[in-house]
């Protein structure tokens, strides 16, 4: 089932994209999703390693997730740090945290997220489209 996704991209990679896929006004979307497929197909297993899960990433994803009722409450609208499953640091400068993160945890996975209503939020994409932005 296909996904609707908008994409912001820049003026100049817009005109590119436009002036390749201007011959088939209707086949545009059709002509980028193959282009994106067949870039996809040929990348090595190494530059697309976000689908795999890293134990770190999920557990203290999971840490998160369970203490985000209580950090509603304590520390809402802040940037928190979680690593092995707890509360390490949090501040209102997102900036000052990752320094002092990277400083204290360099060769560690900190989890680092900005405490909002929801724990996870959720990102919706729409169809891609060309338009010329004026």
């Amino acid at each position: 089932m296909p996904s609707d996704v908008t994409l912001v991209i820049p003026d100049d990679l817009f005109v590119r994209a436009k002036q390749i896929t201007e011959v088939g006004k209707e086949k545009s979307a059709d002509e980028l999703v193959d282009l994106l497929e067949e870039i996809l197909a040929s990348a090595q297993p190494h530059e697309i390693d976000v689908f795999e899960e890293d134990p770190a990433v999920a557990r203290e994803m999971q840490a998160y997730i369970a203490m985000h009722p209580l950090l509603k409450k304590t520390h809402f609208g802040k940037h928190v740090a979680i690593y092995e499953g707890r509360l390490i640091d949090s501040d209102t400068d997102y900036e000052r945290l990752t320094r002092r993160i990277d400083a204290q945890y360099p060769n560690g996975f900190v989890w680092v997220s900005t405490v909002a209503e929801e724990p996870i939020q959720t990102f919706v994409f729409r169809s891609p489209r060309l338009e010329e932005v004026e």
